[in-house]
This record gives structure tokens, C-alpha cells and sequence, in this order.
């Protein structure tokens, strides 16, 4: 290249701006997370919507039960119309499974929890009882229906159960205590018993106690329903352990 094209090239590179370039790099840079930030803010507040929705639903189907609630009565309580309901959900039967889905996450997540070591088995038992009611508590309106839905032989847990989970073909309360109690009580906590009946009947008192606490306004504490639950399934009526004296013989 001769002298002269070179002094043409050289001083059109020095004069080239390349700062203009530099920002549109910059700005091509900052779009793409700026439209990532855009989609997860849309994601969650569908999430958020959704779920004031269900809660709303929980609400209306424990007033009127499920199959007297309308889509008209879950947009009411949920501050919206009926239609609007309809981008978030296909219809009543959707958002029925989904409250399912949520509360077999969330109870299912209980009985995974482990268990803290060094505690006697009344009161590994008393720690789960407790941690199900605190469940129970924070999804009442939710845990009223399906209780309700149970009893009279309605639509059960395991209608929502999402494919993926570990416990799809066995979400039942009583499956769930059966697993739970061949894990954690040892040989001879069940006295004789089998875990399997056993689960039966702590299923029952736990459902029966439950039921009477929320109907009651939980006047009673959580703590203490769940040390009466454990009382009662392990001593019975009594309500507590049996002395470890002999009687005394009647005095003649």
C-alpha cells in the first residue's frame, strides 16, 4: 500500500467514533436482562393473582360448599368478574385441583421434614401433630373444604396431586401416618400394634379433633391440641400415661 493510502486509512480510523459503538453494545447488553426483569415481574404477579384467587375460592367454597359455588361467587370474593377469572383459570373444577395441589405440597412437606434427633416417640408424634395444625391454620378455609369434601364423600386430596410428585399414588392422610410411623416409632412404641391400623386410628382423632377446632374458632391453642391428640391416641380415654405403681389391695 503506498505511502499516500495509508495516510488516507490511518487518519479515517483515528476519527472513527467509537464510543457510539461501545453504547450500543451496552445497550443490546442491558435489553435482554431488562426484558427477563419485564417477564419474571409479569410472572409473578400472575402468581400473586392466582393465588389471591384460590384463596378467594377456599373462602367461597367453604361458605357454600363446592358444588353450590359459583365462578360469579369466587370472582365476587376475589374483587373481580366472572370473565376476568377465566385468564388465570379454565373454571371451578381448575382452581379446585390447584387449592388440592397446594395443600398436598404443603402437608406432604411436613412428613419430609426430619425429624430432630434425641426425642422420645410421644414426642416425635406430638411434633408432627403440631406442625399438621400450624398447616391447618394458615389454609383454613382451604382445609375446611376437603375435610368437609372427605366426610361426604366428595372429591379428595388426590385429585390435585401434580405427576411429578413423590407421593402421586399414595396421598391419603392414613398412607402418609402409616409411612410416617414405620419410620419413626420403634419396635415396641405401638405396643403390639401394626403401624398400618394404627395409622387408621390417629388418622381419625386427628381429623375429628381438627374438624371441632376449626368449627370452634381454634379457641383452643395449637400446642394444646396437638398434646391432646397424642394423649389420646396413645393412652386412650385416660388421656395420659398409665402409673408405673401397682394399686394398693383394699384393706380388709
Amino acid at each position: 500500500m503506498s505511502s499516500s493510502a495509508c495516510s488516507f486509512v490511518l487518519p479515517s480510523l483515528r476519527t472513527l467514533d467509537l464510543s457510539n459503538v461501545g453504547r450500543k453494545l451496552a445497550g443490546q447488553n442491558r435489553t435482554e436482562p431488562q426484558a427477563d426483569r419485564a417477564v419474571a415481574r409479569r410472572q409473578q404477579e400472575v402468581a400473586r393473582k392466582r393465588d389471591g384467587i384460590l384463596s378467594a375460592a377456599a373462602r367461597a367454597f367453604a361458605r357454600g360448599g363446592y358444588h353450590a359455588t359459583t365462578m360469579q361467587d369466587i370472582a365476587h370474593e376475589a374483587g373481580y368478574t366472572a370473565p376476568s377469572l377465566y385468564a388465570y383459570f379454565t373454571g371451578k373444577e381448575q382452581i379446585f385441583v390447584e387449592l388440592a395441589v397446594l395443600l398436598s405440597r404443603e402437608f406432604v412437606a411436613v412428613f419430609d421434614a426430619p425429624v430432630p434427633a434425641g426425642l422420645a416417640f410421644p414426642e416425635r408424634l406430638e411434633l408432627l401433630l403440631r406442625q399438621l395444625f400450624e398447616k391447618a391454620d394458615r389454609y383454613r378455609d382451604a382445609v375446611t373444604v376437603f375435610l368437609v369434601a372427605r366426610l361426604s364423600g366428595g372429591a379428595a386430596f388426590s385429585q390435585g396431586m401434580t405427576p411429578e410428585s413423590t407421593h402421586s399414588t399414595d396421598f391419603s392422610s392414613v398412607q402418609l401416618l402409616t409411612n410416617w410411623l414405620r419410620k419413626n416409632a420403634k419396635r415396641g412404641e405401638l405396643g403390639e400394634q401394626r403401624p398400618d391400623e394404627m395409622a387408621v386410628a390417629l388418622a381419625g382423632l386427628a381429623h375429628a379433633f381438627c374438624i371441632h377446632w376449626l368449627a370452634d374458632g381454634a379457641g383452643t391453642s395449637i400446642s394444646a391440641l396437638a398434646s391432646r391428640v397424642t394423649s389420646t391416641f396413645l393412652y386412650g380415654a385416660m388421656g395420659s400415661a398409665p402409673s408405673a405403681k401397682t394399686p394398693r389391695s383394699r384393706e380388709r
